[in-house]
């Protein structure tokens, strides 16, 4: 009986004792040129550390006491994967957010974003058609057919390829991402 007390004593304490801190919404995603931004909101102050997972120590992979990382295309275990219809790179790379300083916490987290880089075909056209001379440069017009290129969708579906769309995913969730290009 004395020990059934003393648990529950230590139960009741360790409930009561909850760091005061956690993530209040989604992480926000950046997809930007050369790195993924990850941005987290937390509920009273910054987390105490956010890294990449298996870069806890590399000053590059990780940010302290911050809201955000920055991480580099192709650094800190940042897979890529090359997509051939539409031409592209998806950039995909998990994180763990620890909150406090020195303990893991029950709302700690682990998250897995992914940035879809689709090539853009107009751009390669329009730079192929570009001629290079000692002359004055003048105006030229792009000379590719808007008409045959293809117009291709992206979407991310819950639990099939023709799933709901999503927004959002828990980790965990199984989720499918679709390109359909007609024609």
């Amino acid at each position: 009986m004395k020990f059934l007390l003393i648990s529950l004593m230590w139960w009741q304490i360790a409930n009561a004792a909850k760091y005061p801190n956690e993530i209040v919404d989604p992480p926000l995603v950046l997809c930007e040129p050369e790195r993924v931004i990850i941005k987290i909101k937390t509920s009273s102050s910054n987390p105490s550390h956010i890294y990449a997972d298996d870069f806890a120590d590399d000053p590059d992979c990780s940010s302290r006491n911050m809201n955000k990382i920055s991480l580099r295309h192709g650094k800190c275990g940042m897979s890529t994967e090359r997509t051939d219809n539409p031409s592209g790179v998806i950039q995909r790379v998990c994180i763990s957010v620890q909150l406090h300083p020195l303990f893991v916490t029950e709302a700690d987290r682990s998250y897995c974003a992914q940035c879809v880089y689709v090539q853009s075909q107009v751009l390669d056209d329009f730079e192929s058609t570009l001629d290079i001379s000692d002359a004055v440069p003048t105006e030229l017009a792009p000379q590719f057919d808007v008409e045959k290129m293809p117009k291709c969708s992206y979407t991310i579906r819950k639990g099939s390829e023709s799933g709901p769309e999503v927004r959002f995913a828990s980790v965990g969730e199984r989720v499918f991402h679709v390109w359909r290009c007609p024609g």
